[in-house]
């Protein structure tokens, strides 16, 4: 339209060009002033159409059940040691802890390093693959190398050995049951303590060639054995 106007303005008189050149550029440049300076409506942050209110936000969590709760770590230069591998709570309290450095005891403040005196046996390794408390406060300690020492609550001690029937490759863990009863296990072999020898259980009982990589008791003293793609009970 303003091409239209301009033409028809220029043919009647070449000098009046410039009088519709100005007149358009101002037209112009006022409607671009305009739309510039016009209101933008914007929507305020608090309206219930924004965004951030609504559906479009997540339910708040529900408060935290974990009042009272402290967390309370330890480290080496608290005298904890290194690579864990196993925890058992004796009844006087104490809490023991195996690793591949040792074992060692903990009273809540303090770690120890067992042996604790010159009149305690020394361990036939430093790297230790289970734990298990007995019911009379002692404890039983298994190691990697199939070996197991009974630390008695009198001050005693016991140690076991291949001498003893205790064969394997490598002991992965010992249990102490609440009957009395004494298991071990590790590579393809499950062993029951009896009158101080260690007996191939598994074998006895039917249990076969292949590893043995976890026991469980259940409430009525059946024996689950979990094996390679296998479940033996």
């Amino acid at each position: 339209m303003f091409h239209d106007v301009f033409d028809k303005v220029a043919a009647r008189s070449p000098n009046r060009r410039l009088v519709v050149a100005l007149l358009l550029f101002g037209v112009l440049r006022n409607n671009t002033v305009g739309q510039i300076r016009a209101p933008v409506h914007a929507e305020p942050a608090h309206s219930d159409h924004s965004p951030l209110h609504g559906t479009n936000l997540l339910v708040p969590p529900p408060p935290s059940t974990f009042e009272g709760i402290t967390h309370t770590f330890w480290t080496r230069r608290d005298g904890a040691p290194g690579t864990v591998t196993a925890l058992a709570q004796t009844k006087d309290g104490y809490l023991w802890v195996g690793s591949m450095l040792g074992l060692y005891r903990f009273d809540g403040r303090r770690f120890s390093a067992y042996p604790f005196g010159p009149n305690d046996r020394a361990l036939p390794s430093l790297d230790i693959s289970s734990l298990s408390p007995d019911l009379d406060g002692g404890l039983w300690v298994a190691f990697r190398n199939t070996a197991v020492i009974h630390l008695k609550v009198n001050g005693s001690s016991v140690l076991y050995g291949a001498e003893s029937g205790l064969v394997a490759n490598m002991l992965e863990q010992i249990i102490a049951r609440p009957d009395g009863s004494v298991y071990a296990f590790g590579g393809s072999k499950l062993f029951r303590l009896q009158g101080g020898r260690w007996i191939n259980f598994g074998k006895n009982h039917g249990l076969g060639a292949g590893g043995v990589f976890s026991v469980f008791f259940d409430r009525d003293e059946s024996i689950w054995i979990g094996r390679d793609k296998k479940l033996f009970i």
